[in-house]
């Protein structure tokens, strides 16, 4: 419904949304630097995703869409500090509701096709390995280390993501990064490293 830049850009607004919200519902201290990181972050993402901008193919509702993305991923964190999710359990029932939310999704826009189910062992070890080390065990993961950081940092940290994918694209399809995309790139880093920038005087914060 719109381009993979816009893709891009819109679902990964969460690093830039997460500290609004969490100052707002959190009281989230933020640093100057962490500040920085927010500016920067969102310049990183808009060089790497504009020299493949197509404005005017753009779907209106797939914009909405993936802005829904990052809005969901700001609740997510936020909420998830809020609630102090922590622990293994927390990331089990996260699995389990995400689980029964998405089913009758599943049904009502894939069908029930009870055939595809024969997917073969190498299938069903995929699925396996996707619901428990992809899931299970990476939402422990960020759970834990969600317990010893702010929201705001954890949301400054998914620009990994986009700097993961810039060198795997490198390295597997042979992508090469333009001029303005590599200035992209560069400013997230600074970014990742702004936004967790530790200082003596920096608060604990959050909501009992």
């Amino acid at each position: 419904m719109t381009s993979a830049s816009e893709a891009t850009h819109l679902s990964n607004l969460s690093p830039i949304l997460v500290p609004i919200v969490a100052f707002i519902a959190l009281r989230d201290f933020l640093t100057n630097a962490q500040k920085a990181a927010t500016i920067l972050g969102l310049s990183g993402l808009f060089f790497v995703a504009s020299p493949r901008f197509a404005t005017n193919l753009t779907s209106v509702l797939g914009d909405l869409v993936l802005l829904g993305t990052s809005v969901c991923y700001t609740l997510f964190i936020v909420l998830s500090k809020r609630l102090k999710a922590t622990n293994v359990g927390s990331s089990f029932a996260v699995t389990v509701i995400v689980t029964i939310f998405l089913m009758p999704i599943a049904v009502i826009f894939g069908g029930l096709n009870l055939s595809g189910f024969d997917i073969g062992l190498a299938g069903w070890i995929s699925v396996v390995y996707m619901g428990t080390m992809c899931s299970l065990v990476a939402l422990a993961l960020y759970f834990k280390g969600l317990s010893v950081v702010t929201a705001s940092e954890a949301a400054v940290l998914l620009l990994v993501q986009i700097l993961t994918g810039l060198v795997l694209a490198a390295l597997f399809p042979g992508e090469s990064l333009n001029p303005t995309q590599a200035v992209g790139a560069a400013t997230i880093l600074l970014a990742l490293v702004l936004g967790v920038k530790r200082t003596g005087g920096r608060q604990e914060t959050g909501s009992s």
